[in-house]
């Protein structure tokens, strides 16, 4: 059985069952108000925006690296609980993410005359 009329495509796997159960979980609207679902959200509309969501950062590359919060939380925790917490992004999202980072860095240190080994990330002595 295919979606139909939706524009993305998603195989049944487990995992990716998984994925958007886990994706919808953390968005559903918290007691602030905060969250991308809330009560009234039909089912497959949640569903669909889901998976486009998905997709959106599949075409961009950029796996979470415009999502804030997230650098934040990546930042605090270890990768491991991290992962734990935001079930529905996988290790080489994480890996792309901290990957992009680095390389926003490694620019703006370059621009801006930065002394950093942006090479090897090895801690420069002061001379």
């Amino acid at each position: 059985m295919t979606m139909g009329m939706r524009k993305t495509k998603m195989k049944l796997t487990s995992d990716n069952l998984e994925k958007i159960f886990n994706y919808i979980e953390s968005q559903l609207e918290d007691d602030d108000g905060r969250g991308e679902f809330d009560e009234e959200t039909q089912i497959l509309s949640a569903v669909d925006r889901t998976i486009e969501m998905f997709k959106e950062k599949e075409d961009q590359g950029l796996h979470f690296a415009d999502e804030l919060h997230k650098i934040n939380d990546m930042l605090m925790c270890s990768k491991e609980d991290f992962l734990y917490s935001y079930a529905y992004l996988s290790e080489d999202d994480y890996e792309k993410t901290r990957k992009y980072i680095i390389d926003v860095f490694k620019k703006h240190y370059k621009t801006n005359n930065i002394l950093a080994d942006v090479d090897t990330y090895e801690e420069n002595e002061d001379e």
